[in-house]
């Protein structure tokens, strides 16, 4: 009894979801997204959605859109660091979704079971970003605590072989530092439609339980799917 015009619209977001992650990619990729098409980025996106959700830990995601990038001419460092900077654009969504969520929570009486979700939420959020901000202002003591340890485990690698990979982690860093120097229109576009991507995907769950008549809010459905994203993310297991 499920109401086919509710379903065809839930059909529809999810496709538009797709739709705004090739935006988003374009974007990111600056002149260099001359040398994809508008189908060849939405097949981009879908197959690199697909990979994260069928790898542990979604750690199928980056390296399928750098190996469907490399067929287009643009270099790993470059796909890498958009992938990069699309994950810390959603990072920087959902903090602000919590502090919404908190300023809401203010005027509004939440449940014991919606005030656990939100503080589990924004501590998973904090650790996050801690650790992204971490790495980016202690890089080069972190790539020698690395080396030491993986020395100390017994992989430790030759010197051209160090270089190699040395090498590579600051092109990526550089790519990175390249993608930040856009445009601040263009950053400020691609966290728009970063808000538009998941306020839509953050919506399917909600609209199916009111297909299947069941009265919950939005807020609750969102929390719930965040917290249900990160530890499917944690969990490490395919498919989360």
């Amino acid at each position: 009894r499920f109401d086919p015009h509710l379903l065809l619209m839930l059909l529809g977001m999810i496709l538009l979801c797709w739709v705004i992650n090739a935006l988003r990619l374009r974007l990111l990729l600056g002149e260099q997204a001359k040398q994809l098409s508008h189908a060849r980025s939405l097949g981009v996106v879908m197959a690199t959605e697909f990979a994260i959700c069928t790898t542990p830990g979604g750690s199928g995601g980056p390296l399928t859109l750098m190996a469907l990038l490399a067929r287009d001419r643009i270099r790993p460092a470059r796909s890498g660091a958009v992938f990069a900077m699309d994950q810390l654009n959603d990072l920087v969504f959902f903090f602000c979704a919590m502090l919404a969520i908190a300023g809401y929570a203010l005027f509004h009486s939440l449940g014991r079971s919606q005030e656990s979700m939100l503080l589990g939420s924004a501590l998973l959020l904090c650790t996050a970003l801690a650790g992204v901000i971490g790495l980016l202002r202690y890089l080069r003591p972190i790539m020698r605590m690395n080396g030491r340890l993986l020395q100390r485990m017994g992989m430790g690698m030759g010197h051209q072989r160090k270089r190699r990979w040395a090498r590579k982690l600051l092109h990526f860093v550089a790519a990175l530092a390249q993608t930040w120097r856009l445009p601040k229109r263009t950053l400020s576009l691609v966290f728009t439609l970063t808000c538009a991507h998941w306020g839509l995907r953050y919506s399917v769950l909600y609209l199916v339980l009111r297909g299947l008549g069941v009265d919950l809010q939005w807020i609750p459905s969102f929390l719930v799917q965040m917290l249900s994203l990160s530890a499917g993310q944690f969990s490490l297991l395919p498919g989360g």
